[in-house]
C-alpha cells in the first residue's frame, strides 16, 4: 500500500507543478500583452514619436517592473 500511495502522491505533485507552470505562463502572456498595448498607446499619443527609437529594453523593463524576457515578448 505504501508504494501505491507514494506513486499517487508523486503523480499529484507532478500535476500540481504542471498546472502551476501553466498558470504562471498564462499570467506572463497577459503581462506582455498589456505592455505591448501600453507601448502602442504611447506611440499613438505621441509619447514615443513615430520613426523615433523606443527606450532600451532594460529601461522599459525597469519602468514596467518586468523581466527582460517579458519586454522581448512585448516588443
Amino acid at each position: 500500500m505504501d508504494g501505491r500511495r507514494t506513486g499517487q502522491t508523486d503523480r499529484v505533485c507532478i500535476i500540481i507543478r504542471l498546472r502551476k507552470k501553466e498558470a504562471e505562463e498564462s499570467l506572463a502572456k497577459v503581462k506582455y500583452e498589456e505592455i505591448a498595448d501600453v507601448l502602442r498607446d504611447r506611440i499613438a499619443d505621441g509619447v514615443y514619436p513615430v520613426d523615433s527609437l523606443l527606450p532600451t529594453q532594460s529601461e522599459l523593463a525597469k519602468g514596467f517592473g518586468a523581466s527582460q524576457m517579458t519586454m522581448i515578448k512585448s516588443t
